[in-house]
């Protein structure tokens, strides 16, 4: 292996106080490194025992990262570890910052991944809020920052109905405003009342940073009424480049298209239905529901029947980024 462990090791563990097990194994494997000469092309200077060593950290970090999504009828928590852990104790509450009840205890051996499988059966919706703390020759850690999780929970909804501005309000009080870009404007004849209006090529409403961090499962909705049919405009466009996005276009030259990939346009995870027709109201969702196998189910709705699907949709919002 190259020599280059422990660099890393050193920055993580002995600087950071994380958990870098397997990092750890590679370095202890390797050290002391030396010098790296692959086919008498040295792409490593190497000697990183020599250059990057440090005296041990004298406690670990507090747990940190912790994110929480939903994955089928469980919920998905994972987290960066503390460098001398022993254990972590997973906790949770339905108020934010606890009272927390302590769900489980996971040996710090195991990856730092737990499904709670406890929390459907529970209680069918709501938001809750997850803690984690680690175990150690020191004693407990103190909790990590919270993560906070939607079931079943209604977390963005944009209705349009203002009459004037830029500023497109949450009417579920979850999450921020959105903004009118580039001379969109409220109008009166929305499907229920006002909504708003596209000219179809620069116009654009423009969500908030974050909206879809740590989403798994999700259904995504709207009411479109389309002037005109254009080819691969878009009824939403989630990207961090273009290299991961999520979008769903009315018409793509012939068909209605969902989209979602982490790898670029040639991993594209998709699915085809009718192409929607100019001149008329229709109500587009996408659904997306995974399996505690990996894998999962994308379906659209056109109108409020299922139109098509995808039984094998491994990717999902929250990996966008």
């Amino acid at each position: 292996m190259p020599p280059t462990w422990d660099l890393f090791y050193n920055h993580y563990v002995n600087v950071k106080g994380l958990a870098a097990p397997w990092t750890a194994q590679a370095a202890t494997v390797m050290r002391p490194d030396g010098f790296y000469n692959n086919n008498n092309s040295p792409d490593f200077f190497g000697f990183t025992t020599l250059t990057c060593l440090r005296d041990p950290i004298p406690a670990g970090a507090v747990p940190s990262g912790l994110e929480a999504k939903n994955y089928g009828t469980n919920v998905l928590l994972n987290w960066w570890g503390s460098a001398y852990a022993t254990n972590y104790l997973i906790k949770r509450a339905t108020t934010p910052g606890g009272p927390y009840t302590t769900i489980a205890s996971l040996p710090a051996a195991t990856e730092n991944v737990y499904f709670d499988t406890t929390i459907i059966p529970q209680s069918g919706s709501g938001v809750f809020y997850y803690a984690v703390s680690a175990q150690d020759k020191f004693g407990e850690t103190p909790n990590s920052p919270e993560a906070i999780i939607g079931i079943k929970q209604l977390t963005t909804y944009y209705r349009f109905n203002e009459t004037s501005g830029t500023t497109a309000s949450d009417a579920s009080g979850l999450s921020p405003a959105a903004t009118l870009v580039n001379g969109a404007s409220f109008t009166a004849s929305g499907k229920f009342g006002n909504g708003v209006s596209l000219n179809g090529s620069s116009q654009y409403v423009s969500l908030p940073n974050g909206l879809i961090t740590g989403l798994g499962d999700a259904t995504i909705s709207a009411w479109v009424y389309l002037n005109s049919l254009n080819n691969w405009a878009r009824i939403f466009d989630f990207g961090a480049d273009t290299d991961r996005y999520m979008f769903l276009s009315p018409y793509n030259g012939s068909a209605m298209r969902f989209a979602i990939t982490k790898f670029t346009g040639n991993g594209e995870q998709g699915i085809n239905g009718p192409a929607l027709t100019a001149g008329a109201w229709h109500h587009v969702a996408v659904t997306l529901k995974a399996d505690n196998a990996g894998s999962g189910v994308g379906t659209l709705y056109l109108n409020g029947v299922a139109v098509a699907s995808n039984t094998s949709m491994t990717f999902t919002p929250d990996m966008i980024g």
